[in-house]
């Protein structure tokens, strides 16, 4: 593996990765002004491109039950459509296995601190210069998205040029 996966020619770059077309299907959402002398809206509908997006994370070893539980969080990463580009940073065990098996791409070099916990702003920092899409998100490894994931991000990406959307876990024993 070269020393700087993040160069242009390096075959571990992003754009060397697979990446799915964006197909002929379109989310629609509504653009309201309110009129606020009246009470009334004034709606029209506009057109947003599929909502492409870089899911990246740091994931702990894929051992035992947490392996599981982050494998299951992936498969579920990947079945949003169109199909996300996936980055996992950091070298624990499995990691790359999984990077592999799933086609991801997977940066194991991450900055730590003296007790060897990775730092989640490296990731940020790195993330920016390999992402392929503009819109990014940083979720826990053992975080499980459903479909409309893509909805609320399209909602709020329709109406903010710049965002930071802030999420939370629901546990759930399936």
């Amino acid at each position: 593996m070269p020393d700087n996966i993040l160069s242009g020619n390096s075959p571990y770059h992003p754009l060397s990765q697979r990446t799915v077309p964006v197909n002929k299907l379109d989310l629609y959402r509504n653009k309201c002004k309110h009129d606020k002398s009246d009470s009334s809206r004034q709606c029209e509908t506009f057109n947003i491109k599929q909502t492409m997006i870089t899911i990246f994370s740091i994931p702990k070893p894929f051992t035992g039950h947490i392996g599981i539980i982050q494998k299951n969080a992936i498969q579920s990463w990947l079945a949003i459509k169109p199909e996300p580009q996936i980055i996992l940073f950091g070298n624990e065990t499995g990691t790359d296995q999984i990077c592999k098996e799933f086609n991801l791409l997977h940066i194991p070099e991450i900055e730590q601190n003296e007790l060897g916990t990775p730092k989640v702003h490296s990731a940020f920092n790195k993330v920016s210069q390999a992402a392929l899409h503009p819109l990014m998100a940083y979720i826990n490894a053992d975080i499980i998205v459903t479909g409309e994931i893509k909805d609320i991000l399209g909602s709020v990406q329709g109406r903010f040029k710049e965002f930071l959307m802030v999420g939370r876990r629901v546990d759930l024993d399936v």
